[in-house]
């Protein structure tokens, strides 16, 4: 199944950015889980034009949409553009470390059924 990832950091504090318990980010982390996932050819950052606490995000080679600010039907679009040529897109906050991977590929595997 072609899968795809949305990872929002349009809201993300500058805390996201920093070491968590002597490790990466939060939003690494984030970032790191997201193309751990089964299936999944790309991941996308949606994000603002000027980062909170003037932190800039730590990108690395994922490209990044930029808005101003984010609405719903906004953030919408952007998952429907992720979601373009593929079977599934995982939505994930960009400061939510503690994803659960065994939960997100029975989710997965509930949708294709």
């Amino acid at each position: 199944m072609r899968t795809s990832a949305l990872v929002y950091a349009g809201s993300i504090r500058p805390q996201a950015l920093r070491p968590l318990a002597g490790g990466p980010s939060a939003f690494d982390r984030s970032l790191a889980f997201a193309s751990s996932l089964p299936g999944v050819e790309r991941v996308a950052i949606a994000a603002r034009d000027e980062p909170e606490g003037g932190e800039s995000l730590p990108v690395g080679r994922y490209p990044v949409v930029r808005r101003s600010t984010w609405t719903v039907d906004a953030l919408l679009e952007e998952i429907g553009k992720a979601g373009e040529g593929m079977d599934a897109v995982f939505f994930l906050w960009g400061d939510q470390p503690f994803l659960d991977r065994g939960l997100a590929v029975r989710m997965l595997d509930n949708f294709r059924r």
